[in-house]
């Protein structure tokens, strides 16, 4: 099973960088590297977690924002040239919106069990 999905997602990639790289070589034309691209993604994610619950408005925008910045930092290093460093601040930034999203939900709802399951996430 999991050979399997790492099959799909393997080929989804490909398929993602097959149709984006025209954007991706159009977003480094422009400056905007691929680690560019992931701080940026982690300013939307940090936009849409500080809106959530409270503008959903703001939330959606931030949130699809992130989402595209997050696809697009892969789709642009692909291109040009993938870093370990890169792909590490990449899965960093990844993982601190999960465990923002889990401690502001843990906030709202003030229940402790969200900051356990952020705390438990972060081992």
């Amino acid at each position: 099973m999991v050979r399997f999905t790492n099959d799909i997602i393997e080929k989804f990639r490909d398929y993602k960088s097959a149709k984006f790289s025209g954007v991706g070589r159009l977003f480094l034309r422009m400056g905007i590297t691929a680690n560019r691209m992931t701080f940026l993604s982690l300013l939307f994610g940090l936009g849409a977690v500080y809106n959530l619950f409270f503008n959903y408005w703001l939330f959606v925008v931030f949130a699809l924002l992130h989402l595209f910045a997050d696809a697009m930092d892969g789709v642009i290093a692909r291109v040009s040239k993938e870093t370990m460093w890169g792909k590490k601040f990449d899965f960093a930034v990844d993982q601190l919106i999960v465990v923002l999203v889990m401690v502001k939900l843990g906030w709202f709802l003030q229940d402790y069990y969200a900051y356990i399951a952020a705390m438990l996430y972060l081992l």
